[in-house]
């Protein structure tokens, strides 16, 4: 059967994985316009935040 629940899930996991793919990509556009950010462990949070969002909708 279909379930919509797990039909939106999936459709916010695509939508993690598309910001956390686009995110690096507008991060290095920005800093070559900008000095880079003082936080060098952002993308190690971003991912884990991912990969945490990842595992709570899976098991929902």
């Amino acid at each position: 059967m279909n379930h919509p629940r797990l039909y939106y899930h999936y459709r916010t996991l695509l939508l993690l994985n598309l910001f956390y793919f686009v995110m690096p990509v507008y991060r290095t556009v920005f800093s070559l316009k900008h000095p880079p950010p003082p936080l060098p462990s952002l993308p190690l949070i971003e991912g884990s935040l991912i990969v945490i969002l990842q595992f709570y909708f899976l098991n929902y």
